[in-house]
């Protein structure tokens, strides 16, 4: 996937830079209109991207083209929870960051069994173990069998080896 479905530019227009900075990473701008560049943060968009993916890939094609806002909303709130967590030696984060989280994670597993619906492209008829399978080999830690060791000390849901160490 050559771009997440929420950009560190949306992250800084909607949090603000100074906000973002207090994670101790440095975000550089450029260019008019401005746009705002942080290799860490946008590597977890990427990350949270493909694991989106990984929950859509059952009914959709993906990578989406057309990005709904429900997506980038679930984007941006997954990939700020992750930053907190990882930004900080708790490995915790803000309740109401949190509960954006579980919110966001409880609807991915929704679209995953089809209780939601996207109004975009679906995945062509026999392309959905294809492209399943493709999300697996390009992003192996990113995949959905989750296991007991997947999810960090604090029950949720680790996107990397690194959070679900205590």
């Amino acid at each position: 996937m050559s771009s997440p479905y929420y950009t560190v530019t949306q992250m800084v227009d909607y949090y603000t830079e100074a906000r973002l900075e207090k994670f101790g990473i440095t975000i550089t701008s450029s260019g008019t209109p401005i746009v705002y560049v942080c290799a860490p943060l946008n590597q977890v968009l990427v990350e949270v991207s493909r694991k989106i993916d990984s929950y859509a890939a059952q009914f959709y094609a993906v990578p989406m083209t057309t990005i709904p806002e429900v997506i980038q909303s679930v984007c941006r709130d997954i990939a700020f929870y992750v930053f907190h967590i990882r930004s900080n030696e708790l490995g915790t984060a803000p309740a109401g960051v949190a509960k954006l989280y579980e919110d966001a994670m409880a609807w991915l597993k929704d679209l995953e069994d089809g209780k939601v619906k996207l109004d975009i492209a679906v995945a062509a008829s026999g392309n959905e173990q294809l492209v399943s399978q493709s999300l697996t080999m390009d992003a192996a830690s990113m995949t959905d069998g989750k296991k007991d060791s997947d999810y960090n000390s604090l029950g949720n849901f680790a996107l990397n080896d690194k959070e679900t160490q205590d």
